[in-house]
């Protein structure tokens, strides 16, 4: 069980994080803020700054719905926070090696590639030791797609066990947070670049609606599924709308 204390201790200890004077906890990097306390806003109340409930950049809405669907009694949203990349995180949900991973993670989309280089990389005494692929790792398979209803509905397409072990097995060096594999997919004529979520021990695909229309896709139908995953490219973060 992670508190207050344990993110304040956890953001101090990355590079160029400022803490902003705050009735809760702010950390920011770069001037940007990348874990603050929730600001509750309920309706004919004042509000309350919630130093149980961490508000988390995560990269863009791909992101803040994979954690949202994978993990829905850890994270949670409001809709004061419709549309922006950032999630609720309840600290009481996560220890704190998850801890670390979350806020590491949210410091370094908000960080530039140089900030993140201080901390892994050559000379930062933490090298990153991950595996490289030695080239694209491709894979094809078929499932049933499904629907998820929300926060923000989508259609998805469970990867089976066998593919889920591979990628498992490639995550280190290809992942850029929160266990997101960036990917390039196929269904039938179709492309489209996303990102495979973390559910229950297994990856999921989204299905952009577009996709569906082009291929006449339907939940329940069993769809053929091709992936190219490459080794992880620099990411430099881009600067994005958020509201405190």
């Amino acid at each position: 069980m992670a508190d207050a204390d344990d993110v304040r201790r956890l953001a101090l200890t990355l590079p160029h994080v400022v803490e902003i004077d705050s009735e809760g906890f702010d950390f920011r990097v770069a001037g940007k803020g990348f874990v603050w306390s929730y600001p509750e806003r309920l309706p004919g109340r004042s509000r309350v700054i919630r130093t149980d409930v961490a508000v988390l950049f995560v990269g863009d809405e791909a992101e803040k719905q994979a954690l949202l669907l994978g993990e829905p009694e850890v994270f949670f949203t409001t809709t004061g926070y419709d549309g922006v990349p950032l999630v609720l995180l309840r600290l009481a949900e996560v220890d704190l090696e998850r801890l670390e991973e979350l806020v590491t993670d949210a410091w370094r989309m908000r960080g530039s590639s140089d900030l993140v280089d201080e901390r892994v990389g050559p000379g930062s005494g933490r090298p990153d030791a991950s595996p490289r692929l030695p080239g694209p790792m491709e894979l094809e398979f078929s499932g049933e797609m499904w629907f998820w209803k929300g926060p923000a509905p989508h259609h998805f397409i469970t990867v089976p066990e066998a593919e889920c072990s591979a990628l498992k097995a490639a995550s280190a060096s290809v992942t850029y947070g929160w266990g997101m594999i960036p990917v390039a997919a196929r269904i039938g004529e179709t492309g489209w670049t996303t990102s495979l979520f973390p559910k229950e021990g297994r990856y999921i695909v989204p299905v952009k609606a577009a996709v569906q229309a082009a291929e006449g896709l339907e939940v329940g139908d069993t769809v053929t599924v091709r992936l190219v995953v490459e080794a992880r490219p620099v990411r430099e973060p881009a600067a994005r709308s958020e509201r405190r």
